[in-house]
């Protein structure tokens, strides 16, 4: 199957699953050659879920041809993209963060600048598709996009954050892009879970602290973080393409995550931010996407795509960078 097939598959199975909840697949007819393919799943624990049903669902929809085996990642609780040659990471795409920085455009962008994961994702297989693929290829990762994220929104803290001195100087978890917001408030950065960090952003995903009693709405990154399931290119172009297009459906099909059990069933205290941190929540995000959008030719060209689509969805023109 070429690029532009693919991708036509894509986008269609991604509005049927739009307009349906997420469903088991049944065995489908994909032209999927004798040859068996096994592949390790890294993934941290608190996504074990959602990796089990999702290795289910593709081993069912290929007929037993690719099988998938999740497997613990606790020591990397970030996530990194994967490196040996048949395993996947599933998690956010702030995982790729130290690929290629333009992937902070679709993992979620701080501050005021993030879109909804479902507009990404729409985004990413209509009119970004060109500059998705050469990111991906340059990047030497295949991304299979999961609709949906089970973030729960704000910033988290052990304390009340009543002033910069709650800030200052104190860890908070965070991922991706919004690390660096962390760091210009003043705070020490944690990357990944952070599970004894004294604050922890949105940003990161099923492991909020467990003595985190105090939430503020504000977050570092608002918008819920796409996900989705990575692997080596090189792995992926030895699928045949029935089995490309297997995978990719169970992907798809396979998202929304519903909050983790532990987020669901704790209560916080909401503990709104003061107004001078929300600000600077804002123009440090601003000015960290600015950097971001001048790393190469490439980024300035999705930079310029995304606040194209970021304009037209909040209705009025929006630039930041090059």
């Amino acid at each position: 199957m070429n690029r532009r097939a693919f991708l036509s598959s894509l986008s269609c199975t991604a509005a049927l699953t739009a307009a349906a909840p997420a469903r088991a697949l049944s065995p489908a007819p994909y032209l999927i050659t004798a040859r068996r393919f096994q592949f390790k799943l890294r993934v941290p624990a608190e996504l074990a879920g959602p990796a089990a049903a999702f290795a289910r669902q593709v081993d069912l929809a290929s007929g037993g041809r690719l099988q998938v085996t999740p497997v613990n990642d606790a020591s990397r609780p970030g996530g990194v993209h994967p490196a040996a040659e048949y395993e996947m990471q599933l998690g956010t795409l702030h995982a790729l963060h130290n690929v290629h920085p333009a992937f902070a455009y679709a993992a979620g962008l701080p501050g005021g600048l993030g879109l909804p994961p479902s507009v990404i994702a729409t985004w990413l297989m209509g009119s970004g598709q060109t500059l998705w693929c050469g990111l991906q290829a340059e990047s030497g990762i295949t991304c299979l996009i999961m609709p949906g994220s089970n973030t729960m929104p704000g910033l988290w803290s052990r304390a009340p954050i009543r002033d910069w001195s709650s800030i200052t100087g104190r860890t908070l978890a965070a991922n991706g892009l919004a690390m660096d917001v962390a760091r210009g408030l003043g705070a020490v950065a944690v990357s990944g879970g952070g599970g004894h960090a004294d604050m922890m952003d949105a940003s990161v995903h099923y492991n909020q602290p467990k003595d985190c009693a105090f939430c503020a709405g504000h977050a570092l990154q608002r918008c819920p973080s796409l996900m989705a399931v990575m692997l080596p290119r090189a792995a992926w172009n030895s699928l045949d393409a029935g089995l490309q297009r297997c995978i990719a459906d169970v992907a798809l099909a396979c998202g929304p995550f519903p909050p983790g059990p532990a987020a669901a069933a704790r209560m916080a205290t909401l503990s709104p931010l003061p107004l001078s941190i929300s600000r600077a929540i804002d123009r440090v995000s601003e000015a960290v996407v600015a950097t971001l959008s001048g790393h190469d030719q490439l980024s300035k060209r999705v930079n310029t795509q995304y606040f194209a689509l970021h304009s037209r969805q909040l209705g009025s023109p929006r630039l930041i960078g090059c």
